[in-house]
């Protein structure tokens, strides 16, 4: 049997989840105090993925930064992370004031960047020597987000609609 991914707002009884994620899939690891305080600080834009009662993923975000995003290695590429974010703009969105949505990527991860460049987020800057674990640079990106401002995705999708609509007036 096949079972159902669920994406939902954090709850604190994920953080031990979270802490199994973050350390089997990320060189960058916390320890308990920090998991805690960022859930106090970001509960509001922070989301989880699940499956079954496991926590397979997670996108950490704390204010206007995006903390961490971890997907264990089996669920990676079939649009979880993608949706995480999703959840996560959203919920700025809703916010109904504009605001600048900021995170730090390997310079390496080329895989993470891509992601991040399809939900609009841009290259800002180079930080040098970032990561400690190994010794690498980040690229600082950012996505300014509005409420009235659709992601590139639900622009995409509104023009199909509408083209799909005028097309049906005109037959």
């Amino acid at each position: 049997m096949k079972s159902k991914i669920v994406l939902r707002p954090v709850r604190y009884m994920d953080i031990p989840g979270m802490i199994r994620v973050n350390e089997e899939c990320l060189q960058e690891n916390y320890d308990r105090p920090f998991w805690e305080q960022q859930y106090h600080l970001g509960k509001n834009h922070t989301f989880v993925a699940v499956d079954g009662k496991e926590v397979i993923g997670y996108l950490l975000c704390n204010g206007e930064l995006v903390v961490s995003l971890a997907l264990r290695e089996a669920y990676r590429r079939k649009g979880i992370g993608k949706q995480l974010f999703h959840h996560c703009l959203n919920s700025f969105r809703s916010v109904l004031k504009p605001c600048v949505l900021n995170l730090h990527v390997r310079v390496s991860n080329k895989g993470a960047i891509a992601l991040y460049t399809s939900l609009e987020f841009e290259i800002h800057e180079t930080v040098p020597r970032y990561y400690l674990q190994p010794v690498e640079d980040a690229f600082h990106m950012r996505a300014l987000l509005s409420p009235s401002m659709p992601l590139r995705e639900e622009k995409k999708k509104m023009n199909v609609e509408l083209s799909v609509s005028m097309a049906v007036k005109k037959n």
